[in-house]
């Protein structure tokens, strides 16, 4: 047992291993550098469509967010001609103070482009878009989160990034809003090494995801592919699986940024990320025609792989860390057990003998590349970002996420496959 154990564990370490190098050599290839961009000489003229549900407060979680009419406020005071862009408003259904929120908000730009669609049935976020797209206007569509606020300047510094035609979609930098609570912290340090892999898989072409909180599409390529698509309520990422489908480009830029709302409670937070895992594995199966397709490059040779390996490799090392767990814990009871559970008598028996051959080099070896390579990647991630990577008030949250945050992930990933099994379904 204990020969089957080790073997899965090797093979788990040479499989994360080798995606971590491979990462860090397209780093070193310049990975991180800026796309190239192109001079804005005009104003295209650009859709905002702000989808909304329960941005007040989530029925099946509780969890307080109300931002949204903040959102309206930053899209509606963008640097950016009054005249060259609108911002679309779509209340999906919402149950809660939603609906009065956006109305108020949106009575403050009477006479501006801005319209307010209010659905009175729930129909899903994809839904949603597609109602704005029917009567969108511009020549750039934006996806914008309820619960994401921009900077003033944002349509000037993403625009320029659609240097040719067949750049489909251009994402922005995201970080987390205002993280006040233990878990917002962990994810902001999250965020800002997610957003330099992102960055790495676009010098590759091989980003799998626009996130919602802000993406910026070409409004004919979104008409041309069919739209958005319901996709297990994770409509943002098979919209980006179909457009590398179809051959069109994804840019990420981390020079212009968009904030958004973290999950602040654990229980919203694994109602998130199960929405997400189940989402990225499912559309992957849908789209398995890609995997290894060498007309997909990256795409289907790295990207696509290693969404899939994610959940296997995660549920192996948290059942292969259980088993050495309750092996040890077996072994303890029983020793106790023989001495009558006589704990100081065990405790004084306890010899510590070290030994340079009692030491297994090769997993030592293998733990301080690891390591290594993980110090490498939160140095250069924020560097890029050019944020602080040590701050007094987020050491313990930096610390949890270095030792503790993929065992999290980890767990997500066992709760999402159990969803999975039992075909339960989310809402967005």
């Amino acid at each position: 047992m204990e020969l089957v154990l080790n073997i899965v564990l090797w093979v788990v370490a040479v499989i994360s291993l080798y995606f971590a190098v491979f990462w860090l050599l397209v780093f070193f290839e310049g990975g991180s550098l800026p796309h190239k961009k192109k001079k804005l000489d005009s104003f295209p003229f650009v859709t905002i469509v702000i989808p909304a549900y329960n941005e007040c407060e989530r029925e099946d979680t509780g969890e307080v967010r109300g931002v949204v009419d903040t959102t309206i406020k930053h899209a509606m005071s963008l640097d950016y001609p009054q005249d060259r862009y609108e911002v679309i408003v779509v209340n999906d259904g919402s149950t809660d103070d939603t609906p009065r929120v956006i109305e108020s908000a949106v009575k403050q730009y009477a006479g501006r482009n801005i319209l307010y669609i209010n659905k009175c049935q729930n129909q899903g976020k994809h839904a949603a878009m597609n109602d704005a797209i029917a009567i969108a206007r511009g020549e750039f569509l934006v996806s914008l989160d309820g619960d994401s606020l921009l900077t003033p300047d944002i349509l000037k510094g993403i625009l320029p990034y659609f240097v040719s035609d067949d750049i489909g979609c251009v994402c922005p930098n995201m970080t987390v809003m205002d993280p006040r609570t233990f878990l917002e912290k962990v994810q902001w340090y999250e965020y800002i090494i997610n957003m330099f892999y992102k960055k790495l898989m676009s010098h590759l072409d091989c980003v799998h995801v626009a996130p919602g909180p802000f993406s910026v599409f070409r409004t004919e390529v979104l008409k041309k592919i069919g739209g958005f698509r319901s996709a297990y309520n994770t409509e943002d990422l098979e919209i980006t699986y179909r457009l590398q489908k179809n051959h069109y480009r994804i840019v990420q830029a981390l020079d212009v940024g968009v904030q958004t709302k973290a999950p602040s409670t654990w229980r919203a937070f694994l109602r998130q990320r199960k929405r997400w895992f189940i989402g990225a594995t499912l559309n992957t199966l849908d789209y398995r025609s890609m995997l290894f397709n060498k007309s997909h490059g990256d795409f289907g040779f790295i990207q696509l792989p290693l969404v899939l390996a994610s959940p296997i490799l995660a549920v192996v090392i948290l059942s292969t860390l259980l088993a050495y767990t309750l092996k040890g814990q077996y072994t303890l009871w029983k020793e106790l057990w023989v001495i009558d559970f006589d704990v100081w008598h065990y405790v004084r028996s306890m010899q510590f003998n070290f030994n340079l051959l009692d030491i297994d080099f090769i997993t030592l070896i293998a733990s301080i590349c690891m390591l290594s390579i993980t110090v490498m990647v939160l140095v250069a991630s924020f560097r890029t970002a050019k944020e602080r990577l040590f701050a007094m008030d987020k050491v313990i949250p930096l610390y949890f996420f270095v030792s503790f945050y993929y065992l999290l992930m980890g767990f997500s990933w066992v709760a999402s496959a159990y969803d999975i099994v039992r075909r339960k379904k989310l809402r967005w």
